[in-house]
């Protein structure tokens, strides 16, 4: 009779570490669902968010440009209403590689200052140019450098006459600084050295409207401006190249359109110094690709995808070790309709592969990098779907796809309001880092965000491995009741 409950006690008691360990794991559930709202992850992806991080204060900071220096440390600059002296200001914020943070710093006056371009040099130096003063009247160029302790090295001003649209920067390897825009209606470049002293200024332009769009350098530092011209050529305004080399003399420039509006919008060079211009024709609505060789001779042209309704806008451009081009854009149809498209073309111009969606208003591929194997990532803004037609309703989507043009992961991060990238770096680990803006976390209406992007692991469900743990322990027990009664059993019959 003894025997008989021992056996109900701990058939009891198994039961019990069952009914005990599942109600367990239900009460960490709904605790961990009701935890203040995290960024959520969308599948599927082999990418996910490791760690985000904020800044920001109790108005509106907008990440504008993100980089990284040769140290794996990255830098977001944009415009702030939150700190300063007054008005906008524009701001530079530095972490670690690690999303620790380094420092920040804000620069501008009592009126609203505006970021146009940025640029990191080899040893870390960040320079940034914009406008300055723009609602009082009195609009200056400016153009700042700081080291990469944080420390004002430099800055100039321009006004009046002098004033210019400094909409890019870039550094050469041997820490030459490079501004090209656009002053009067005429294009202009300028080289400074480290030292933020002026070397030269280069203009060109006629009665017409000049504009500069991208700049790149080949292996012996001369300078290639691409834009778009109306005083040469045959149309109402065309695309151009210009080189440049370190001495300011012009090499060449070439220049070709229809009887359309064209323009260059992409220019970048190979490691054989080939090079390639992206832009448009016949007024925005088709695609152009050019290849020149280091003497300004066309190697060929690939023109593709006209479109019958809408205009085409050109993105970013990358080439892999392969010297194979990609390029990213959008098509906009209306004022609700995105056409959003990625193209790989090899070295002799032609079409590898491409991929094609369409979406809402005010999306847009931010940019493109290329890995050590050419998978290539895109990072988009894009609509969160529940909320279509309402702008401030978007997420931080990451795309990967492989050499071949298979999407390998499409990963998401954002919340209930406005999220938005400005840009997608590597670490020398390969690692992803994307910079932003987000409306949804941190302190104050817009805030930056930096986010690390990691390769998913299986998820780990809270209270998971402790009910496993009670499961086994019941599971054990009944079967030592069992046992137990079996045993019994037999001993009875005998």
């Amino acid at each position: 009779m003894k025997c008989n409950k021992n056996y109900v006690l701990i058939l009891i008691l198994g039961l019990s570490l069952a009914v005990h360990g599942y109600n367990l794991f239900l009460a960490l559930q709904d605790k961990n669902h009701h935890l203040p709202h995290e960024p959520h992850i969308s599948a599927p992806g082999s990418l996910k968010a490791a760690w985000y991080r904020t800044w920001g204060g109790e108005g509106s900071d907008s990440c504008i440009f993100f980089r990284k220096d040769g140290e794996d440390n990255f830098y977001l600059a944009g415009q702030t209403s939150s700190f300063g002296a007054g008005g906008v200001d524009v701001f530079l914020v530095k972490y670690d590689h690690d999303g620790i943070l380094q420092w920040n710093r804000t620069w501008g006056g009592t009126d609203n200052e505006k970021l146009y371009s940025i640029a990191v040099d080899s040893i870390n130096n960040v320079y940034l140019g914009g406008f300055a003063n723009i609602t009082s009247g009195i609009l200056q160029t400016f153009f700042l450098s700081y080291n990469s302790s944080g420390q004002l090295r430099w800055f100039h001003t321009w006004s009046g006459n002098e004033t210019y649209n400094p909409w890019h920067i870039a550094c050469a390897s041997v820490n030459n600084i490079y501004v090209a825009g656009s002053v009067s209606g005429d294009g202009i470049l300028r080289k400074f050295k480290m030292s933020g002293d002026l070397q030269w200024t280069r203009t060109w332009g006629g009665n017409e409207s000049e504009s500069t769009n991208s700049i790149g350098f080949d292996s012996m530092q001369n300078i290639y401006v691409a834009g778009s011209t109306g005083f040469a050529g045959p149309g109402q305004g065309d695309g151009i190249v210009l080189k440049y080399n370190t001495s300011g003399d012009l090499q060449w420039s070439r220049v070709w359109g229809i009887n359309e509006s064209d323009s260059c919008r992409k220019i970048t060079i190979d490691s054989l110094d080939n090079i390639y211009v992206a832009g448009t024709i016949n007024s925005s609505t088709e695609r152009i690709l050019i290849k020149y060789d280091t003497t300004g001779t066309q190697l060929w042209n690939h023109t593709w995808g006209r479109v019958e309704e809408g205009v085409i806008e050109i993105g970013n451009m990358a080439l892999d070790s392969f010297g194979d081009i990609y390029l990213s854009g959008r098509i906009i149809i209306t004022f609700e309709r995105r056409g959003l498209w990625l193209y790989k073309f090899d070295n002799s111009g032609i079409e590898q592969w491409n991929d094609t969606w369409e979406h809402e208003q005010n999306e847009e591929i931010i940019d493109i990098v290329l890995d050590s194997s050419s998978n290539l990532y895109a990072v988009e803004k894009r609509l969160i779907e529940d909320f279509p037609y309402l702008s401030y309703q978007s997420d931080i989507f990451l795309l990967k796809y492989d050499c071949f043009g298979v999407l390998t992961s499409n990963s998401s991060w954002g919340g209930e309001e406005e999220d938005s990238p400005s840009g997608i770096v590597f670490d020398s680990s390969e690692n992803v880092f994307v910079g932003g803006s987000t409306s949804s976390y941190g302190t104050g209406n817009v805030d930056i965000c930096l986010i690390k992007f990691t390769e998913k692991t299986t998820p780990s469900i809270p209270g998971y491995d402790l009910l496993l743990f009670i499961l086994l322990l019941a599971t054990i027990s009944v079967i030592t009741v069992i046992s137990y009664g079996i045993k019994m059993q037999i001993k009875n019959k005998d």
